[in-house]
């Protein structure tokens, strides 16, 4: 029984800490549909959407007071987007109020998003916008007008807004204002998680990959690929034998567990699963019987030593008879004795062979899934020093890189971009609007200049002449008279005998 017990808890103990490990979320991870941006001690927290929605939105209700829509610490924007609802607040130039617009959003298959309050905003802005350690991991616009609305209201005029450049909060906005709106939602982390002891999603780049398959049950290459046979162009095994859905050919059969292939993907697909996890089904069998033998286990025990007990004070009873009843009795006392205990017995042992068996059953599925890391050497001399050398240059690739630039998001440099300016950032791939043109000029007006393009009245740089009134260095006329020595005349001034 301890044996037993041990290696049941030691199974189940690695399957908890698989579990736990599927299960750790962090700040900006993505889950259940957006960002992690905060994340509570019983397990709860808020996600933001991947992205803005599309259009900008006035908050509505100018002049009127939203009853209840007033709350701005973490926790208050989804009363407060049903409160603005719930008003049935319009626009001044027609179309629906943000709250509205985050209640009809629907996204990566969620549609339960709100509004978030001031503080949540904030925090958006500490986590995963541009104030976060990893910067801007959200893609939160941070240069065209980049004011997004709160759902807490302020006065019947006003509402908060947050300026994801620098993370400033105030109320400078009128409700009239159309300005750019990021939804939330709660989530529960690890409601609907699954322990992947079976099937784990695939991303196929475009061009050359490789991928274990990692399903319990094989499948014929054709049916499995069927989704996206579309987007394949060969599939091989480790024999060299493939799998050409163009021409409708296949020489590999069917994908077996734990085994690696080759793919060259015509066009990228993400998420891609050949089967559905049934780990959880089995956890629970596992849970269930496990309960089931410790509800029985002291149930049996009791039984057996009543049993023994009686037994032992029938056979002292018949030890005080004559010897010919004695032997009789002791027989009788030996077989209902017997029977009782083989009964007992067989309960038990069929309940614990019951629970070895799920127990080994389980123990194969995580020992094949710690085995599904194959060798795999093809025909074409791809071995698995080429298989590590790829899986190691994956280590400091892109979690997001929104624009394509071939720079992780978080690595992304805003700032001037005119190199004739005082500021110029050599290094920035966004304009921030913060060129200037002063701080830096020499004395001869040139920006980051060294004074050396100056040049005095003769045109020698740096020389000393200077015009003192008619030329480098000729001083300037007499009153009266010009540089060539003409006296300077006026209407009314008396020359050559007349006026």
């Amino acid at each position: 029984m301890k044996n037993f017990t041990q290696k049941f808890i030691g199974i189940l103990a690695l399957v908890f800490s698989m579990s736990f490990t599927v299960n750790s979320q962090e700040i900006g991870d993505i889950y259940q549909g957006g960002y992690i941006f905060q994340i509570n001690e019983d397990g709860t927290g808020l996600v933001a959407a991947l992205e803005d929605i599309t259009e900008s939105f006035e908050w509505g209700c100018y002049n009127q007071t939203v009853s209840g829509a007033d709350g701005q610490s973490i926790g208050t924007g989804y009363q407060n987007t049903l409160d603005i609802v719930a008003q049935n607040c319009q626009t001044e130039n027609g179309g629906i109020t943000a709250a509205q617009a985050t209640l009809n959003y629907e996204s990566e298959g969620y549609t339960d998003w709100y509004l978030p309050s001031k503080e949540e905003l904030v925090e958006m802005y500490n986590t995963i916008g541009n104030g976060g350690p990893e910067g801007n991991i959200g893609s939160f616009e941070m240069i065209d007008y980049p004011y997004y609305w709160s759902s807490s209201e302020n006065d019947s005029n006003i509402a908060w807004i947050v300026f994801f450049n620098n993370g400033y909060s105030g109320v400078g906005e009128y409700k009239f204002d159309s300005l750019r709106v990021r939804a939330v939602r709660s989530v529960t982390f690890g409601e609907d998680e699954e322990v992947a002891t079976q099937n784990i999603p695939l991303d196929l780049p475009e061009g050359w990959s490789m991928f274990g398959y990692t399903c319990m049950e094989s499948v014929d290459a054709m049916e499995g690929f069927a989704e996206i046979s579309d987007k394949i162009e060969i599939v091989k095994d480790e024999w060299g034998l493939s799998y050409l859905p163009s021409w409708g050919f296949n020489a590999m059969g069917s994908l077996q567990f734990s085994e690696g292939y080759q793919i060259k993907m015509i066009e990228e697909v993400t998420d891609f699963e050949f089967c559905e996890s049934v780990s959880d089904e089995l956890l629970i069998d596992l849970s269930n019987m496990q309960q089931e033998l410790n509800d029985n286990t002291d149930y049996y025990q009791n039984q057996l030593n009543v049993q023994q007990g009686n037994y032992e004070g029938l056979l002292s009873e018949q030890m005080m008879s004559s010897d010919s009843i004695c032997n009789i009795n002791l027989v009788a006392t030996d077989s209902m004795y017997g029977e009782t205990i083989s009964l007992l017995e067989l309960d038990y042992l069929t309940l614990q062979e019951s629970s070895d068996s799920l127990i080994e059953v389980f123990a194969i599925q995580v020992q094949n899934l710690e085995d599904s890391i194959v060798e795999i050497i093809p025909d074409d001399g791809i071995g698995q020093a080429d298989v590590d050398a790829l899986a190691e240059s994956y280590a400091g690739w892109c979690a997001s890189d929104i624009d394509n630039d071939g720079i992780c998001d978080v690595d992304e440099v805003s700032g001037c971009m005119d190199a004739s300016s005082c500021n110029y950032v050599a290094a920035a791939e966004s304009d921030d609007s913060s060129c200037e043109y002063t701080s830096c000029l020499d004395e001869c007006g040139v920006i980051n200049g060294d004074n050396s393009t100056c040049s005095d009245c003769q045109g020698v740089p740096n020389g000393t002449s200077v015009d003192l009134g008619c030329g480098c260095d000729e001083p300037a006329a007499e009153e009266g008279y010009d540089c060539d020595g003409n006296e300077l005349l006026q209407i009314g001034d008396e020359h050559a005998g007349g006026i």
